[in-house]
């Protein structure tokens, strides 16, 4: 009996041991993986730029996950752009801002992680014309909202104004105000036009520059459909006449022994025979 319970006790640590041997093989044939977090760094974090410069920004490091997605809050003020593909920010601001903090933040199906950028936009020091860039855009056949008129030193200036190159067809500049306004007529790529503002100053000419940065669009495509005219065409009733059809008769005629038998509608007997008659 002693050894039939030895062998059991073997048989079952046997069967254990190949359990453990059975999952141990079964984990290390399994690879478990898992989406890593999002983690990164920006090469700057504070920027001062002038308006109507370009921003110079900054790169970013990946230090953990993939970002599939970035996001900046708040959102950003005209003339900058932010790519939520790259998560960089890039342009010319068009408004005088004081420090502003901005969040990137990079997420993916794991988490997400967030750096902050400073910026702020000051106005050029320079003397004489402002603004000193302003942004139009227009679309042909349209009236283009008028430019923002020029002042020399906050007072409403009173000079010469011209511009080069020259300016899409059916705009204007006004000479005394360097208002731009009018109907464009043709479209145009975004091009830097450059004012040029001559001030006579005790027979000295000082000559400033400002920029605006101009895109007309073509005029959007319109689809006309042609509707076929209708015709109705009326169909007079039809009328049935009933038309009643006189039968034939036969008649004998003779003339001495000549018999004729004459067959008509109204049967008449030839010249000389007489109808006979029963």
């Amino acid at each position: 009996m002693s050894r039939i319970r030895n062998k059991a006790r073997k048989f079952a640590a046997m069967i254990g041991l190949c359990s453990i041997a059975l999952v141990a093989v079964s984990f290390s044939g399994t690879s478990v993986s898992a989406e890593t977090a999002p983690a990164f760094t920006l090469s700057a974090v504070v920027e001062n730029v002038a308006l109507c410069s370009s921003v110079v920004g900054y790169d970013i490091r990946t230090t953990g996950g993939a970002v599939t997605r970035y996001s900046i809050s708040p959102a950003v003020t005209k003339g900058l752009i932010f790519s939520s593909t790259t998560g960089k920010l890039s342009g010319k601001p068009e408004v005088v801002t004081s420090a502003t903090m901005y969040a990137i933040t990079g997420t993916n199906s794991a988490g997400s992680a967030t750096q902050y950028f400073t910026l702020t936009v000051t106005q050029p020091t320079v003397v004489g014309i402002y603004p000193t860039c302003q942004v139009v855009t227009g679309s042909v056949g349209v009236a283009i909202t008028p430019t923002v008129k020029y002042y020399d030193y906050g007072i409403p200036s009173e000079y010469n104004f011209t511009i080069t190159p020259a300016l899409p067809a059916g705009l204007k500049i006004d000479e005394l105000t360097g208002v731009i306004s009018g109907t464009p007529t043709k479209e145009t790529p975004a091009v830097d036009w450059v004012f040029t503002v001559i001030m006579d100053e005790e027979d000295q000419p000082n000559t400033y520059v400002a920029t605006v940065t101009m895109t007309i669009y073509p005029v959007a495509a319109t689809t006309t459909t042609t509707v076929a005219p209708t015709t109705t065409t009326t169909v007079a009733p039809t009328t049935t006449t009933t038309v009643a059809v006189a039968k034939k008769t036969t008649i004998v005629c003779t003339k001495g022994s000549t018999i004729k038998r004459v067959t008509a509608i109204s049967p008449k007997c030839p010249s000389g025979f007489k109808k006979k008659t029963k």
